[in-house]
This record gives C-alpha cells, sequence and structure tokens, in this order.
C-alpha cells in the first residue's frame, strides 16, 4: 500500500501528472494535499482542501485523502483516484470523465452536475 510520503514524491503509474508538479492558486497539489490530511487529522497547520475549478486532468491521486474536499467544478478527466477517500466532499460540477474511481470511498459525496461518462466504478462505496 502506497503511504502518503510516496503519493506526495509522485510515486504512481506511469502517463499521469505527479501531485508535486500540479499547482493550484500558488501551491502544489501535494502541498495541499498535505496540509489536508493535517486538516483531517485535526493537526496544526491543516486547511481543508479547496480546489474548487482546479485543472488535475489526469492527477495521480491513487490513495489520496480527499474527505471533505471541495472539488466543485474540478476538472478530473483521466485522472487515477483508485482506492482514494472522497467521503463528503463537494463534486459539483466536477469532470470526473474516465476517472479511475475503482474502490474509492464516495460516502456521503456530493455529484450535481458531475460528468462522469466512462469513469470506471466498480468497488465503489457510496451510503447516503
Amino acid at each position: 500500500m502506497m503511504g502518503l510520503l510516496d503519493l506526495l514524491s509522485g510515486g504512481g503509474a506511469k502517463g499521469l501528472r505527479k501531485p508535486k508538479n500540479i499547482r493550484h492558486n500558488g501551491r502544489t497539489l501535494a502541498e495541499i494535499l498535505e496540509a489536508h490530511e493535517n486538516f483531517c487529522l485535526g493537526r496544526d497547520g491543516g486547511v481543508r482542501a479547496d480546489l474548487r475549478d482546479a485543472d488535475l486532468r489526469l492527477a495521480d491521486l491513487h490513495y489520496a485523502n480527499l474527505t471533505g474536499a471541495l472539488l466543485a467544478g474540478a476538472n478530473l478527466s483521466g485522472a487515477s483516484l483508485r482506492q482514494a477517500k472522497l467521503g463528503r466532499a463537494d463534486c459539483t460540477g466536477a469532470d470526473l470523465r474516465g476517472a479511475d474511481l475503482r474502490n474509492t470511498d464516495l460516502t456521503e459525496s456530493h455529484f450535481p452536475g458531475a460528468n462522469l461518462a466512462e469513469a470506471q466504478a466498480s468497488g465503489i462505496e457510496c451510503f447516503r
């Protein structure tokens, strides 16, 4: 199983964009994910991930903890979110065309207006 440090350093599948190489609002995605992990754990310096309208096409986010993240309007087309945690995430209007959502936790997530065409969604958890 890949750990947080592996995710942040960019380990993962070929052809996908590494979190350390993606920027949103002046910060790398790796920095945003680390601050969000601290937020989820109640640690100092924790900040909820605000990735609204972010360009996350082909992002390597497998195993990422995006619980409660703000992803409204984000472009996640072709992204790998395999085995990620997206519980209570706001994905309103997000573009998830062709995204890999296999074995992802989508419990209580919100997807109104999201495009999930051709997304791989086997084994997802989506209660409530």
